[in-house]
């Protein structure tokens, strides 16, 4: 579980985080593939109270792609998250998730793997982190930064 910093443009008035499903299992364009992306977008739309989808674009990229993302105002929505990437990713170990935390001035890329979400202080560690995130957000902003 690595952060690294990105940079980026858009202001935002609370952080967010983007969630890409990945599989070293399957090509993007796999049937059963985007089965279970929907999957995990469903559990995130459903748990999460403050998860919507959005239309994104990428540099180089024709078109647009459908993202999860969410605010990160809460303990509550930052606990429904990270229970459901855990289920997801304890169904497969092929399975990997990119969270890019964003205040909209930096950006942070977080990879969950399979392996190992079902040991001990797994919800605890990634919550904290995501937290500790969402904190530099708020209290950067309370120093006008």
């Amino acid at each position: 579980m690595a952060l690294s910093p990105e940079a980026s443009s858009e202001v935002l008035l609370e952080p967010r985080v983007t969630v890409e499903p990945v599989s070293t299992r399957f090509d993007p364009s796999d049937e059963r593939w985007a089965r279970q992306v929907d999957e995990l977008r469903r559990d995130l739309l459903t748990e999460v109270p403050q998860a919507r989808l959005a239309e994104t674009s990428s540099a180089g990229m024709k078109g647009s792609v459908t993202t999860l993302i969410m605010a990160l105002g809460s303990a509550g929505v930052v606990a429904a998250m990270v229970e459901c990437l855990r289920l997801w990713l304890g169904r497969d170990r092929t399975r990997k998730i990119v969270l890019r935390l964003t205040d909209g001035e930096r950006e942070e890329t977080l990879t969950l793997e399979g392996e190992g979400v079902n040991a001990s202080g797994w919800d605890a560690a990634v919550a904290e982190t995501i937290r500790a995130f969402a904190d530099n957000f708020f209290r950067g902003r309370e120093n006008g930064q």
